[in-house]
This record gives structure tokens, C-alpha cells and sequence, in this order.
């Protein structure tokens, strides 16, 4: 394990922010982990963990340890009902769906070209096109930096709910991090386990895709037209990260109760609102922010903006910090607050 003093994330976090970390290591397997966490206690330092750093808004230099995942093993069986896959935390997300989706596991599909990992997958309960990531885990494998044991979580133990889990709310208590007053998360994710089907069956309820199938003449009668339907339309309203810094939808879709939609709704009768779960709607956030008169704003030194093909997803066009970006959301959920009395709430992380 090669711990590094004062290393650039710029290379780290798709928005492209040069901020550093004041260590920084990448784990390869359980030694290592072990490793990293009797570094942070002999420091008493916190410790942030950083995936592929795509879902992340890096505001500042960070202190204490920072660390990414870089085991990527796969173990694949079936139980003879379902395929049965525990993926190490390490692993490109998008390079796990197309495994799956060739090696005939199926219920990923709809979650293909997310960027991130596979152990950030769960923090954020990463969801698109009908699909939910709860769906399909049956564990999570992870280390707990408090008391510095692996456990095994159930789907039920993980908390989930829309963009949210036990490992994204729950915070350690350990040493400086407590008294500093800073979120560091409790739980160190090493591996899921997915329950996969067998059978294939499409998951085509939500609009967007099979219009966008209609339009372009694409099939989705198979997992990997799926996949391919499901690619082509986030390239459509998504910028490529290498090519202009970003970090997906930077908002959550606001959700309402019944009542709520119901007034919303008699207002502004052309916004997509759509059952959330539990009585609750959603309304499409990247829709309130192009209503508010975001999409294609450009802040007056041209540095930060948003999107032309998708107000939900603020770009980094020539900034090194984060300053610029952050007030740009402030002021993005001001307006939205403003004129339609909902608040928008960030889905990227912010660090330290």
C-alpha cells in the first residue's frame, strides 16, 4: 500500500476541481483496507472514500486520508433460481452491466452508463428508467470504521429509499472528524451481492425510453437492445465527463405528497409528475430548472454553466475550484424555490 502526501484529485473527480487530498491511497484488497484504517487511528484522521469521484463536488483541500477502491473481482454462481454475483466495490459500474447483461443475468439493464462504481451504487440507491439498484441487491459487504469489523448487510439492513441509504446518512464518530464537525460516512462498502434473473423481462414503463425508441427506430426486444436504448438515450441528454466536467443530475426530483401534486399539478398542468412510491409524486427536477429559465446558462466569466440538452446537469466549461459551481446551485434553487415553492435538493456529494 502506497500512502501519497498531497495528491492532485483534479484527475479524481469528473468535474475536474484541483483540490488535494492530504493523503491519499487506493485499495486493492482487504489487507489494505485494514491498513488504511490503522493509518487513519495511529493519525486520528478521518478518512473519505471517493469512487470514481463522479459523483462528488470537491469544494476544498481534504484532510486526513483519502481513499479509492480499486478491487474488482466478480464471483458468479446461480442458486438454480437466480444468478447469484458478489462484485468487489472497485468495479466500474457501467463494465459490471455489460458483464451481466453478456453473461445472461438480467434486472441491470436499465441502469446501464452510470458512471461511478459499484460500491457508490448503493450509497446513492442509483436509479433510472423504473430501476432501483435496492431491487436487485440481496447484500452489502463493508467495514465499519468504527469498530473496525467487516459486516454483512441485508437489503433491509442498507435503508434505502430514493437516492438514499444507511451508508449515506449514517456518520462515524471516530476521533477528529466528530470534533471538526465533519460528515464522515460509517461504513467502508468492499463488495455487493446482486440477485440477477435468469428470465428476461423488460422494464419499459417509463416514457422517455420507449418515445426515444420510437423516434430513432430502436429495437428493445432483447437486454442488450435494452442497453443499447438505454445508452444512446443518456448520451442524448448527457455530457461525456472527459469532454466537459460534470457530475450527472445535480438535483434530485423533488417528491410531493398527493395533495401537493394535486395543486401543483392544477397550476402547471404540463409538468411531468409521476407516482413515487408511498403515496408520493415526483416532479421531474431538470423540468422546474428549465421552466426557471436555466438550461444553456452560462455564469458572466463563462467558467461554469448549465447543460443546453439538460438543465439538470451543471457543467465545469474552465474552473478549478468549486466556488462559481456551488453558488450557480444556490442560486439555481432560489429561483425554483421562488416560483414554484419547491425545494430542490443536490444529489452529488460535497467534500470535505
Amino acid at each position: 500500500m502506497n500512502i501519497l502526501r498531497d495528491q492532485s484529485l483534479q484527475p479524481y473527480n469528473t468535474f475536474g476541481f484541483i483540490q488535494s487530498a492530504e493523503y491519499f491511497v487506493e485499495l486493492k484488497n482487504s489487507d489494505d483496507t485494514l491498513a488504511a484504517l490503522e493509518f487513519c487511528r495511529k493519525k486520528n484522521c478521518q478518512l473519505t472514500v471517493i469512487g470514481d469521484g463522479s459523483n462528488l463536488v470537491v469544494a476544498d483541500n481534504i484532510p486526513g486520508l483519502t481513499v479509492r477502491m480499486t478491487n474488482k473481482c466478480v464471483d458468479h454462481h446461480s442458486d438454480g433460481n437466480r444468478q447469484i454475483v458478489t462484485v468487489d466495490a472497485g468495479l466500474n459500474w457501467d463494465t459490471f452491466v455489460g458483464m451481466m447483461v453478456n453473461a445472461g443475468a438480467y434486472g441491470l439493464e436499465n441502469l446501464s452508463l452510470i458512471p461511478g462504481t459499484v460500491g457508490a451504487a448503493p450509497v446513492q440507491n442509483i436509479g433510472a428508467y423504473g430501476v432501483e439498484i435496492a431491487n436487485t441487491i440481496l447484500s452489502v459487504t463493508c467495514v465499519d470504521l468504527d469498530t473496525q469489523e467487516i459486516c454483512e448487510m441485508t437489503v433491509d439492513d442498507c435503508g434505502f429509499s430514493y437516492r438514499n441509504s444507511i451508508f449515506k446518512q449514517s456518520s462515524s464518530i471516530r476521533g477528529s472528524a466528530i470534533r471538526r464537525g465533519i460528515h464522515t460516512p460509517r461504513y467502508l462498502i468492499t463488495a455487493v451481492t446482486f440477485g440477477l434473473s435468469d428470465i428476461f423481462s423488460p422494464e419499459l414503463s417509463y416514457e422517455a425510453l420507449l418515445r426515444f425508441a420510437d423516434q430513432n427506430a430502436l429495437p428493445a426486444g432483447n437486454a442488450a437492445e435494452i442497453r443499447a436504448l438505454v445508452i444512446a438515450v443518456r448520451q442524448s441528454k448527457l455530457p461525456d465527463p472527459a469532454a466537459l466536467g460534470n457530475a450527472g443530475s445535480f438535483f434530485k426530483n423533488p417528491e410531493l405528497t398527493g395533495e401537493q401534486a394535486r395543486k401543483f399539478r392544477a397550476s402547471w398542468p404540463d409538468a411531468p409528475c409521476y407516482p413515487g412510491g408511498n403515496g408520493q409524486y415526483k416532479i421531474a427536477a431538470g423540468w422546474l430548472i428549465d421552466q426557471a429559465g436555466w438550461r444553456g446558462f452560462k455564469e458572466i466569466s463563462g467558467d461554469v454553466g448549465v447543460y443546453d440538452k439538460q438543465a439538470l446537469v451543471l457543467v465545469n466549461h474552465n474552473s478549478e475550484h468549486a466556488e462559481k459551481l456551488i453558488k450557480l446551485a444556490a442560486d439555481i434553487k432560489s429561483s425554483v424555490q421562488e416560483q414554484f415553492d419547491i425545494t430542490l435538493e443536490q444529489e452529488p456529494r460535497t467534500i470535505p
